[in-house]
């Protein structure tokens, strides 16, 4: 943080981008506490979401084509994940990502947030998209569940991570950290490159 500072980068212009790993949710526990923004991605089950909740993540993405395609519901996991913000207190945003249609967009309604690209923005923008946009997100929305906010607090690793196998999450944590490794290899490359050419 003191690097960003030294530049005049604020903190809310910060967002950082965590793993829902087990890990990852006690390190944005830490870091929020420390008044670090962290975002939690790789969110497939609500032991994640609601982890990270509690964690006070500002911003818990969920990637609604990916985990229907896994054969969950993205929705319904939007609606339960709001529920618990809303019945514990936290301060956490959604994120619905992997929007690949003017219709999973107005499915997703609701969300704090939706990450669209251009093609879909033109579709919603041109009126391509039938029926009207209501809020399916909302905690009385139908089918939302009743979240007990101390959930959470039963969680132990070994619950968390068994959550994390019987759903998609594991494979593709698995899977994108394989890619972050990768990619820090690359960078770890660049750098020593870069260093050396301007030494």
């Amino acid at each position: 943080m003191e690097m960003f500072r030294e530049v005049n980068v604020k903190s809310d212009k910060l967002l950082f981008k965590i793993p829902a790993t087990w890990e990852g949710v006690q390190a944005m526990r830490e870091l929020e506490n420390k008044g670090v923004p962290c975002h939690a991605t790789l969110c497939y089950c609500f032991e994640q979401t609601a982890a990270a909740a509690s964690a006070n993540a500002s911003l818990i993405q969920i990637y609604y084509a990916r985990i229907n395609s896994y054969g969950g519901d993205a929705l319904q996991l939007a609606r339960d994940t709001m529920n618990f913000i809303q019945s514990s207190g936290s301060p956490s945003k959604i994120l619905a990502a992997s929007i690949r249609s003017a219709a999973d967009a107005k499915t997703m309604a609701g969300c704090d947030y939706i990450l669209c690209n251009e093609r879909v923005l033109k579709e919603l923008n041109n009126g391509n998209a039938d029926g009207e946009v209501v809020n399916n997100v909302a905690s009385n929305a139908s089918g939302s569940m009743d979240v007990d906010k101390s959930l959470t607090d039963s969680f132990t690793k070994a619950s968390f991570e068994n959550a994390l196998k019987s759903s998609p999450a594991d494979e593709a944590i698995q899977l994108q950290l394989q890619n972050y490794l990768a990619a820090q290899k690359q960078l770890e490359t660049y750098v020593e490159e870069f260093v050396g050419l301007n030494c």
